[in-house]
């Protein structure tokens, strides 16, 4: 298993790499500004055309990863629970954090009068905000269609962590979110797809009883 998560890793070098330079630089960004002037400043710019692809773009951390890994697990079974499990295995991390931590949400850390530029949207206070299961859902996503490109293609790759870290920018702008929330999210979102490619990948398809028993044939032969 260590060498399918070797081969995981080395193959997917270009997400991860750019993954972690994205961490840094925002995670010092955040450390020279502090928690809120950050979400000030990075909540700062608005638009109508902006409004409308962020509420778009955030539905990535919603269910449509599941729907689509649905549809693919109808035509190709093993990519469809590749990315499920990944799905399922960043809800298990992020949701008892949230209300383990209780961190407060944007809205009901500084109100809604103070924020000015909140979009028309279901922005929800409470107190369980860190770390972002929705950046967890997006970057599990993201890493897992990351993973299923085809090795003459991994350049597109980079394509797949831009629209992550946009789509995890759009709680920011939402207001839903603080960097911190997305900073942790998305990583946690990224492990998940790590393990779930190794308990996956890490034997021919068939081989492991996970996936599917196996039996014997009248000639002696297993299958």
């Amino acid at each position: 298993m260590k060498e399918t998560l070797r081969q995981y890793f080395k193959e997917n070098l270009l997400f991860w790499a750019g993954l972690m330079l994205i961490i840094l630089i925002m995670g010092l960004f955040l450390f020279e500004n502090g928690q809120i002037e950050t979400h000030f400043l990075l909540n700062s710019y608005h638009s109508p055309c902006m409004d409308v692809c962020m509420k778009v773009l955030t539905t990535l951390g919603s269910g449509l990863p599941c729907y689509v890994g649905a549809v693919i697990l109808i035509f190709w079974f093993r990519k469809g629970v590749f990315i499920l499990l990944s799905q399922l295995f960043a809800l298990a991390i992020t949701q008892p954090l949230k209300y383990t931590i209780a961190r407060p949400r944007p809205l009901t850390l500084l109100g809604y009068e103070n924020l000015p530029n909140v979009v028309d949207y279901a922005i929800p206070g409470g107190y369980n905000s860190f770390p972002s299961g929705h950046v967890a859902a997006i970057f599990a996503f993201m890493a897992c269609l990351a993973a299923l490109l085809p090795k003459k293609y991994k350049a597109w790759q980079l394509a797949f962590l831009l629209l992550g870290t946009i789509a995890a920018y759009s709680r920011i702008y939402l207001s839903c979110h603080f960097l911190e929330d997305t900073l942790v999210g998305a990583p946690i979102g990224a492990f998940s797809t790590a393990i779930a490619f190794m308990l996956l990948y890490y034997k021919e398809w068939g081989e492991c009883p996970v996936y599917r028993l196996k039996f014997k044939h009248h000639d002696g032969s297993q299958r």
